[in-house]
C-alpha cells in the first residue's frame, strides 16, 4: 500500500513538472497576456507578466526576460509608476529593451521631476533608436531639457539635426534665443529676438532680451562716464559726459518701451526695479518712487 502511494506521488510530481515545462502551456499564457494587453485589460496582462518576471528574477536571469518592457507599459497605464520604472530599468540592455523602454522611462522621470535621468533616457533613445516612432518628440523634448539644464553645447549639437520646418516655430525660436543668450552670443541673440518680434510683437522672452540689452548698454555707459567725470572734473570731461548722456537717454527710452509692456503683462520685482532705475536716471522721481515701492511689495 505504501509502495502504491509512493508510485502515485511520483507520477503526479512528474506530470506537474511536465506541464510546467510544456512550451505549449507557456505560449498559451503569453498569448493570453498579449490578448488582454491589446484589449486594454492591463491588469490581467500585468498579472501574467509579473508572474513570469518573478521566475526569471528568482533564477537571476533578468536579461533573458522578454516581457519587462510590456509589463512596464501595462504598469504605467495602471498608474503604477514605481513598478513601471522598476520594469523599464530592468529592461535596459536586455532582450526586452526597445525604443519604448526609453520613451516611457523619460516620461516617468519627467513625472517624478528628475531632469538628469530624463535627459539620460532621451539621449539613449536618440543614440540607440534614431528611427524610432517617437524620435521627433524625443528630439524636441531633449532640446528643451538642454535649455532647462543650461547645457548649451549639447543644445547646439542637437539643433543641427532638428528639421528646418520645426525651427521657425515660436517655441523653437525661444529656445534658440535662450541658448544664444546663455552662450553670450549677443549679436546672434539680438538677431533672433528681432526676428521673433517681427512675427510675435508681444513675445515676452524676446522683449525681455531687448529690454535688458538696451538697459545694460545705458546703465553701463552712465556708470562709466559718471565715474570718469567724478575723477576728472574738467570741461572736456563734462562735455564728454553730456554727449554720453544723449546715448544713455536714447537707450533707456528704448528699454522703457519694453519694460512697460513686460510689467503690464507680468509684474515682477526685476521689471519694477528696472523701471524705477530708468525713471530715476531720467529725473522723473514720482514715477521712479512708485516703481521702486512696487518692487519692494512684489519682493515681499
Amino acid at each position: 500500500m505504501k509502495q502504491l502511494k509512493y508510485i502515485i506521488g511520483v507520477i503526479m510530481f512528474l506530470s506537474a513538472c511536465s506541464l510546467a515545462a510544456n512550451p505549449l502551456l507557456k505560449n498559451r499564457k503569453k498569448d493570453k497576456a498579449m490578448e488582454a494587453y491589446k484589449q486594454g485589460n492591463y491588469s490581467a496582462a500585468l498579472s501574467i507578466w509579473s508572474s513570469s518576471i518573478a521566475k526569471y528574477e528568482s533564477r537571476h536571469k533578468e536579461r533573458k526576460c522578454s516581457v519587462y518592457t510590456l509589463a512596464g507599459i501595462a504598469a504605467y497605464r495602471l498608474n503604477k509608476t514605481d513598478q513601471a520604472r522598476n520594469y523599464f530599468e530592468h529592461a535596459r540592455n536586455g532582450i526586452s529593451e526597445n525604443a519604448q523602454t526609453f520613451w516611457y522611462l523619460a516620461k516617468i522621470y519627467r513625472k517624478i521631476d528628475n531632469l538628469s535621468l530624463e535627459i539620460d533616457a532621451l539621449e539613449n533613445y536618440l543614440k540607440k533608436y534614431p528611427h524610432g516612432t517617437n524620435i521627433q518628440q524625443v528630439k524636441k523634448r531633449l532640446l528643451f531639457t538642454y535649455v532647462e539644464s543650461e547645457n548649451w553645447d549639447n543644445f547646439l549639437n542637437l539643433w543641427k539635426i532638428i528639421p528646418a520646418s520645426s525651427k521657425d516655430s515660436l517655441t523653437y525660436q525661444q529656445a534658440f534665443l535662450s541658448a544664444q543668450a546663455g552662450l553670450n552670443h549677443v549679436g546672434k541673440a539680438d538677431s533672433v529676438a528681432t526676428s521673433i518680434l517681427k512675427v510675435y510683437p508681444e513675445d515676452r522672452p524676446a522683449m525681455a532680451w531687448k529690454a535688458n540689452k538696451y538697459y545694460t548698454l545705458a546703465e553701463n555707459l552712465y556708470e562709466s562716464e559718471m565715474k570718469a567725470y567724478k575723477k576728472h572734473k574738467t570741461r572736456a570731461q563734462y562735455a564728454r559726459l553730456l554727449k554720453a548722456f544723449d546715448v544713455v537717454s536714447a537707450n533707456f527710452k528704448r528699454a522703457l518701451i519694453y519694460y512697460r509692456k513686460l510689467y503690464k503683462m507680468h509684474p515682477t520685482t526685476l521689471f519694477a526695479n528696472r523701471l524705477g532705475t530708468i525713471y530715476m536716471r531720467m529725473d522723473e522721481k514720482p514715477k521712479a518712487q512708485y516703481y521702486l515701492q512696487m518692487a519692494k511689495k512684489l519682493k515681499n
